[in-house]
């Protein structure tokens, strides 16, 4: 692995981390956080960030420290599980109102996460000399964490064109931020799928997962 890759992964999850906090600081300060659509947004902008720490103490975690290792591969497993979480249930507040039954959603995260804790991590492969570790993952529990991210994902996606689809006669603002939220969380399944998902399925040993890094752009896009 080129050295200049290594860098770029042990310090861009950092900036993207820094990027999406920043947006969920924002959100605080427009002081957009009192309903259940803006909270759940809040949420999961605060969790994409969450989820781009673990993944930079992971890359910068000990090489000789296997538990350090992966503890922080579950932290960021963590932070991506609950990012996801929250964004669906944005969709849904967003798109309708807030229901009881959409907190069944939490119950079915927190199995995933219980999974994830338990189950999901099969062995660390320690960095080559300059390169960053790289996680394996246990082909089962990897396989449901990757049907509940695209579920999640693709069902708020729908749920956002459905809005955009809704209101595009009506306010033209609300159109155009919907239509821009589903660009952009579109962007983030094709990366998350086409990157991080396809690497956990192939169980590669000589790429790191580059999703956290990526994210950069969609922060920047939200």
């Amino acid at each position: 692995m080129a050295d200049w890759i290594s860098t770029v992964l042990k310090t861009a999850p950092l900036v993207s981390a820094g990027a999406w906090l920043l947006l969920a600081a924002l959100q605080v300060y427009r002081d957009r956080w009192h309903t259940w659509t803006e909270t759940f947004f809040l949420f999961s902008c605060f969790f994409a960030g969450f989820y781009a720490i673990g993944d930079w103490l992971f890359f910068n975690s000990d090489p000789n420290n296997m538990q350090t290792q992966e503890t922080a591969a579950l932290i960021s497993l963590t932070g991506l599980v609950l990012a996801v979480n929250f964004f669906l249930l944005f969709t849904l507040v967003y798109v309708d109102r807030m229901r009881r039954a959409y907190w069944a959603i939490m119950f079915v995260t927190f199995a995933v996460l219980i999974m994830i804790w338990t189950t999901s991590i099969e062995r660390v492969i320690p960095p080559s000399s300059g390169g960053v570790p790289i996680a394996i993952f246990t082909p089962i529990p990897f396989a449901l964490l990757l049907v509940y991210t695209a579920v999640c994902t693709v069902v708020g996606i729908w749920n956002l064109y459905r809005l955009y689809h809704i209101v595009r006669q009506s306010s033209k603002t609300l159109a155009r931020r919907a239509a821009g939220l589903m660009v952009t969380f579109t962007l983030v399944l094709v990366l998350g799928l086409g990157t991080n998902g396809l690497l956990g399925v192939i169980q590669s040993q000589d790429i790191p997962p580059p999703l956290s890094t990526l994210l950069l752009f969609v922060a920047a896009s939200a």
